[in-house]
């Protein structure tokens, strides 16, 4: 989670005027780091389900491609994806109660079409297609930064089978990312949070 911070400081850097020296270099870039943070996502997906992944695909220390990894995982554990939340209230006892966030975040078949569309941009141009060289994104870079950074602000993880969830803070009043294990508490894991933590 800290490179991905990184490299979208890098993505916002260029975005914001520090160009490379030519503007296909500059497209390139983003492009690449972008993909970059998609590619961590897929991961951390793939580690927080190692046990299962890994007895299911014996060859997965040689997947790659983000695209079939999150296929592969969701298969195994539908519920895999990052969930953003936020806080809500907290009581006396240090029980937080955490609403998901609805919308604006980068969703699952988001993150499958952007890996394709950065992958367009990043591998050279056959010289002998015909179309027009022009990558549609359908969104600005800045707004699929801020999709993700939605996503990833704060959010719930959980491993196919466990009960415990971690909760996954970018930014921390230490500037750090901060994970936690965490109980839901009683009865209410299907609708929203609600966990003891510190």
């Amino acid at each position: 989670m800290e490179e991905i911070k990184a490299r979208v400081a890098l993505i916002r850097s260029i975005i914001q005027g520090q160009s490379l020296g030519r503007e296909d270099f500059d497209g390139e870039m983003v492009s690449l780091q972008l993909r970059k943070c998609l590619e961590i996502i897929a991961f951390s997906s793939l580690i927080v389900n190692e046990r299962v992944y890994s007895i299911t695909y014996s060859d997965f220390s040689t997947h790659w491609r983000a695209k079939k990894i999150v296929e592969k995982i969701e298969k195994l554990n539908p519920d895999f994806f990052p969930k953003p939340i936020f806080l809500a209230s907290q009581d006396g006892n240090g029980v937080k109660h955490f609403d998901y966030v609805k919308d604006g975040f980068l969703t699952l078949e988001e993150l499958i079409n952007l890996y394709d569309k950065t992958s367009k941009v990043i591998h050279t141009w056959n010289p002998y297609r015909t179309d027009p060289r022009i990558v549609n994104f359908g969104r600005s870079i800045e707004e699929w930064v801020e999709r993700l950074q939605l996503l990833l602000g704060l959010h719930l993880m959980r491993g196919v089978g466990l009960h415990e969830f971690w909760v996954v803070e970018m930014v921390a009043k230490d500037s750090k990312v901060h994970v936690f294990s965490t109980m839901p508490v009683g009865a209410r894991c299907g609708g929203n949070p609600r966990m003891a933590m510190p």
